[in-house]
């Protein structure tokens, strides 16, 4: 069960639950993967301007850092196949609120909050 107090935010990937957890490794991989900073990325989602492989980055380095149910972990290609076959636009709002969780420390920023983030 997600922490919503850690910014830890729910998903169904293939009929199971998973956890994605906002840690530091997490936002560090996805950042990596996507060549992006996270407040770019957590924009791009909020703008619904994302691609698949940027949300298959968050959601598998979110599951890695969370919780679950899969005995092999799934692979980066994997999670997009996974994400591709349930439906990309079910992805979509759980996977801004984890980016939106990510810049709030948890909670969902107000409108506004991640453009003055990002222009800091």
């Amino acid at each position: 069960m997600a922490n919503k107090h850690r910014g830890e935010v729910e998903i169904r990937l293939a009929g199971k639950t998973c956890v994605m957890a906002p840690t530091w490794e997490a936002i560090a991989e996805i950042e990596q993967t996507t060549g992006r900073g996270i407040v770019e990325l957590a924009n791009r989602f909020i703008q619904q301007r994302y691609g698949l492989v940027e949300m298959a980055a968050v959601v598998f380095a979110g599951i890695k850092a969370g919780e679950s149910p899969f005995v092999a972990k799934p692979t980066l290609e994997g999670t997009g196949r996974m994400i591709l076959l349930d439906g990309v636009a079910n992805f979509a709002a759980p996977v801004t609120l984890f980016l939106a969780n990510v810049l709030s420390g948890g909670e969902t920023p107000k409108p506004g909050e991640a453009e003055a983030a990002e222009a800091e």
